[in-house]
């Protein structure tokens, strides 16, 4: 098998070089089939998603799954195909793809798939999703199309400390703090990761407890990840909480 960079593939795919390719700016279809305004959605997320045909020929990946897949651990991209680092990974892999392709060819109810695939370089696997996402264009045979949701648990997704203060009304610190805190997930580690005393960081967490109405460390996390602060597209800043909101 020939390993292939899966960013120079979607670039191809892009700018007219491969097959399919469409000018995303414009909304219309790709490879996949799908408007070119949507895979505009899908490149910023935070979240790595790729999309497969039944066979696990890559038809889109955004930019964190492209990140993920240039580490070359773990999942890679070889003649077209998404594989896993060990093959015996890959045939799991392929065959939960072609399970999720065939409930949509038969219409069935939508089913998840889960599995792991270990890496030589990390300690924890890569978490995948596996997914029905519909069909692609008719150019390509109306082909079912699969999604993988991509996770990496050793690297989590950064909440943006501007988002973070917009959403609960926090002075800067705090969202910094709070970011940090959703990071390292325990005081200690926060406050030596930002250079604060263990009193200034018990302060800012009484603080968030208090604006975001919570009362312990794991209800600000669960009321914070409910929210959509994974989002690092840029906002129009509001008024500062810094005058008179602390």
């Amino acid at each position: 098998m020939t390993r292939e960079n899966i960013g120079t593939i979607f670039a191809a795919r892009s700018d007219g070089t491969g097959s399919g390719a469409t000018d995303t700016r414009r909304g219309t279809p790709d490879a996949a089939g799908l408007p070119g305004i949507a895979l505009g959605l899908l490149e910023h997320f935070p979240l790595a998603i790729a999309l497969v045909d039944g066979a696990a020929r890559l038809l889109h990946a955004n930019e964190a799954a492209r990140r993920i897949a240039a580490a070359g651990d773990g999942l890679v991209v070889a003649d077209g195909a998404v594989v896993a680092g060990r093959e015996n990974d890959t045939a799991s892999l392929h065959e939960l793809i072609r399970d999720t392709a065939g409930d949509i060819v038969r219409g069935a109810a939508r089913r998840d798939r889960i599995i792991s695939l270990a890496r030589r370089g990390a300690e924890l696997p890569l978490h995948l999703r596996i997914r029905p996402a519909g069909y692609g264009s008719a150019a390509r045979g109306a082909l079912p199309a699969v999604a993988l949701y991509i996770s990496d648990p050793e690297d989590p997704p950064d909440a943006a400390p501007d988002v973070l203060r917009q959403l609960f009304r926090l002075t800067a610190a705090e969202a910094g703090f709070l970011a940090a805190f959703l990071r390292h997930a325990e005081i200690a580690g926060t406050a030596r990761a930002l250079g604060i005393s263990a009193t200034t960081a018990r302060s800012h967490l009484r603080s968030l407890f208090r604006k975001t109405g919570t009362r312990s460390q794991a209800a600000l996390v669960r009321r914070v990840t409910a929210s959509p602060v994974w989002n690092h597209t840029p906002i129009v800043a509001g008024p500062d909480p810094d005058d008179g909101a602390a």
